[in-house]
């Protein structure tokens, strides 16, 4: 894993108006590690007693990185912001709820300024 852009990703904390940019970077970060997958699908809750060995070694895999991609998430925020997601348990919660969030807000912003 690139620890530069580990660095660049912690110094450049997620504060709102820079959300685009910030998940760029994770996307980036996430994508080298080979974890992106966790940002656009949720983490199954839980597998059954009769699954193979390999399935569950996915199962694992999947905890491992979603785990991974949380704490990135959380450790590259303003403080205030990260108290907030804290509680969140999965990197594909943090990401929809931020989404709905800064998203839209860029849109409206976006559509403002081509308006004028």
């Amino acid at each position: 894993m690139s620890k530069n852009l580990i660095i660049s990703l912690l110094d450049q904390k997620l504060n709102g108006p820079n959300y685009l940019h910030w998940l760029r970077s994770l996307k980036l970060l996430l994508t080298i590690g080979g974890r992106l997958h966790v940002l656009d699908e949720r983490l199954p809750t839980s597998i059954p007693d009769t699954a193979t060995d390999a399935e569950n070694e996915t199962y694992e895999a999947w905890k491992k990185d979603d785990t991974h991609a949380r704490c990135y998430m959380i450790a590259s925020m303003e403080p205030a912001l990260a108290r907030k997601y804290e509680s969140h348990l999965h990197a594909f919660d943090i990401k929809s709820h931020l989404d709905s969030m800064y998203c839209e807000n860029i849109k409206v912003s976006r559509y403002a300024t081509t308006k004028e």
